[in-house]
């Protein structure tokens, strides 16, 4: 079972080496562009796949983040992490592009269950960890089944 953790986690180190070189090449090309009005983290997985409480509460905040690097670009994903930073170039495209449902669903409940909800953020991103895991992991298999 020991060798198996580490062949999977060695794989996942690996992936994000990768997928970095990548991500990497999009925003500087992106950061060059002067039409973006914000950079957004997204999930890019399949419909079972569901991200961490922690990309997750990034995906909540929407296109807030003003460059690559503030919106988790580089060294803020975790092995096994399949999130990449996009750039939005309107808020009309944040608000209806289908690529953005899940952010936009993750601010929802964010805003409705968790914001000013809990004394720390500590104790707020507990809860959202349960949450994602509890209310999302299901969700997510049930679409991949409907499919």
């Amino acid at each position: 079972e020991e060798v198996e953790r580490s062949k999977t986690m060695t794989a996942r180190g690996l992936e994000r080496i990768a997928l970095n070189g990548a991500r990497h090449t999009v925003t500087e090309i992106a950061d060059r562009n002067k039409k973006v009005v914000g950079y957004v983290r997204v999930h890019n997985r399949h419909a079972s796949d569901t991200p961490c409480g922690f990309c997750a509460v990034l995906m909540s905040r929407g296109p807030v983040y003003r460059s690559a690097q503030t919106a988790g670009e580089s060294n803020d994903y975790h092995a096994g992490c399949h999130c990449t930073v996009e750039e939005v170039y309107s808020n009309s495209d944040w608000r209806t592009n289908p690529k953005y449902a899940l952010n936009r669903q993750f601010q929802q409940d964010w805003n409705a269950h968790f914001k000013g909800q809990y004394g720390t953020n500590d104790e707020a991103m507990s809860y959202w960890r349960k949450y994602i895991k509890e209310h999302y992991s299901s969700h997510a298999a049930t679409q991949a089944e409907a499919a």
